[in-house]
């Protein structure tokens, strides 16, 4: 999938995270958990359908919310989606390229829509748009990285690798902390 490059406000942000495809690919793909771990998504949910040509709704802020169509599902590869919402398309997708160590995760996004290609409006989308994009990969690369350490040292976690909240496996201690 591709945004609309000729749209009037476009942004596109990379993040290297330290982790495989496949699990970045976990978080993304699980609609129904984004609000688990993004800071600012206080609900999301599958309404019709998963994957490609699913139909999902998510919320911002407990303000905003907008009712997606799951465009491109590209296992380990590609998460797209496209919504219209207040006369405009927002088109949004995150591509996954790595290793068993590493993940480059690209997102871009572009709105289009009446009077966005306009003095102060197209300047606050623009700013909007790049503070949300860079709010996905953060949050992506902190929550999948702390993760990792906190498996490591000993918290139990679901099957997706979503951490499981306030449970600590018995029993086990990191190297680092073992008592001598």
């Amino acid at each position: 999938m591709n945004i609309n490059h000729d749209a009037p406000v476009t942004v596109r942000r990379q993040i290297e995270v330290f982790s495989p495809p496949e699990m970045v690919w976990e978080w993304l793909s699980r609609v129904e958990l984004w609000q688990e771990w993004h800071p600012e998504i206080s609900g999301s949910r599958w309404l019709e359908g998963r994957g490609r040509n699913g139909l999902f709704k998510w919320r911002l802020r407990k303000v905003v919310g907008m009712t997606c169509r799951m465009e491109s599902w590209q296992e380990m590869r590609e998460v797209g989606f496209v919504a219209n919402a207040w006369s405009s398309t927002v088109r949004q997708v995150f591509r996954m390229d790595g290793d068993f160590r590493r993940t480059r995760v690209t997102a871009e996004a572009s709105v289009e829509g009446p009077g966005y290609g306009l003095g102060l409006l197209r300047s606050a989308v623009q700013s909007q748009l790049e503070r949300t994009n860079e709010l996905w990969l953060g949050a992506l690369k902190t929550n999948i990285e702390s993760e990792r350490v906190r498996a490591r040292v000993g918290e139990v976690t679901s099957p997706a690798g979503l951490p499981k909240r306030g449970v600590q496996a018995k029993g086990r201690q990191s190297q680092r902390f073992r008592r001598r």
